[in-house]
């Protein structure tokens, strides 16, 4: 069952939806999925942190259901850039730093927001 975080009587009086844990599982899908552009598989790493980086800030407002088609956007992004691609995806971060959870376990800049470089076989090279 998904935790919904926040009833939804607190959601329709902000005019807010709530978010799931689904999203999470949705977020962990694509994550998995091989890259359309070469086959490649990134690797899946912390994924309990993961989980409770993303309830978190879910619970802090950071992270709203208005939010979480840009945070799929920028996985979509990220799994074609260069950067995850770079010597087979050695510099993939765990999903607690990817969301924008620092090593040191305190909020930093989510990477959800950037816009990387795109890896070449991304725009039709090879």
């Amino acid at each position: 069952m998904a935790k919904a975080v926040g009833s939804s009587s607190e959601g329709s009086a902000r005019g807010v939806e709530t978010v799931t844990a689904d999203s999470f599982l949705q977020l962990a899908e694509l994550w998995q999925k091989p890259c359309e552009c070469c086959g490649m598989l990134f690797s899946w790493t912390g994924d309990m942190l993961g989980a409770q980086v993303w309830l978190s800030l879910i619970e802090a407002g950071t992270i709203t259901a208005a939010i979480v088609p840009e945070i799929m956007d920028g996985l979509v992004r990220y799994r074609a850039s260069k950067e995850w691609h770079k010597e087979g995806g050695k510099y993939v971060p765990s999903v607690a730093v990817w969301l924008g959870w620092s090593r040191e376990g305190r909020p930093s800049a989510p990477r959800w927001r950037d816009r990387p470089a795109p890896h070449k076989a991304a725009q039709g090279g090879y």
